[in-house]
């Protein structure tokens, strides 16, 4: 419930959002913003990404994580199924 808490507070482009959380019946939930697109996991099976589109996708990242861990959120898992891309650009899932 705590993590969810701060990451409900948390409003940055680059972090997926989190409308509400609770508990039913004894299991955990979370209500976030719809996504469409691919894991970063996916882009990478169709190939090498180019450097300029690199370097964008790390800045994103970068951005972020920086916004998460400014509110005390650190994320101790960020790989490629975490990371999201959508036509408006990437977010940083889990």
């Amino acid at each position: 419930a705590r993590e969810a808490r701060l990451l409900a507070a948390l409003s940055h482009p680059h972090i997926l959002a989190i409308f509400d959380y609770g508990t039913a019946d004894g299991t955990a939930f979370a209500v976030t913003e719809l996504l469409t697109g691919r894991t970063l996991r996916d882009r990478l099976k169709a190939g090498p990404v180019p450097v300029a589109e690199g370097v964008e996708l790390v800045r994103a990242v970068a951005s972020g994580l920086a916004a998460a861990h400014g509110r005390g959120v650190v994320h101790r898992d960020v790989k490629p199924e975490n990371l999201f891309l959508t036509s408006a650009g990437l977010k940083v899932l889990d």
